[in-house]
């Protein structure tokens, strides 16, 4: 600071100024900053349903997206990169938890009727015949 206050030179006092300059704009964005951490970008409100919209069809959001909006869906659908082989090619890619939870869900057999049917099992009718 001594140093600074006993700068003769018309340039070095310039460049001392704009450097404060620069660190004063630095810590005025840095407060602002500081003053959003923690806070919502969006409501929650807002943040739930576009997940329920996404959750619902991702599909739609995929075929009306934009390039950025596509990696986005592969990234939330995907719970790690594609998948690729040198040899074999494309892999089987593993999917997020969510759509896991969904799939589950969704493929459950509990409404189909079971194998063995309805009807408790009978033995094997025999028949006698007359003539041989």
């Amino acid at each position: 600071m001594e140093r600074i206050v006993a700068a003769d030179d018309p340039r070095l006092i310039g460049r001392y100024e704009e450097k404060l300059g620069t660190l004063e704009a630095d810590m005025a964005l840095l407060t602002e900053r500081l003053g959003k951490v923690g806070k919502p970008a969006r409501p929650f409100a807002e943040i739930l349903e576009l997940s329920l919209q996404f959750l619902a069809n991702p599909w739609d959001i995929w075929e009306k997206g934009t390039f950025e909006v596509r990696r986005t869906v592969l990234k939330l659908v995907l719970s790690e990169p594609f998948p690729y082989h040198r040899k074999e090619g494309v892999r089987t890619p593993k999917i997020s938890l969510p759509f896991r939870v969904l799939g589950g869900v969704c493929s459950r057999n509990e409404d189909l009727v079971p194998q063995k049917g309805l009807e408790p099992p009978t033995h094997a009718l025999r028949m006698h015949c007359s003539t041989s």
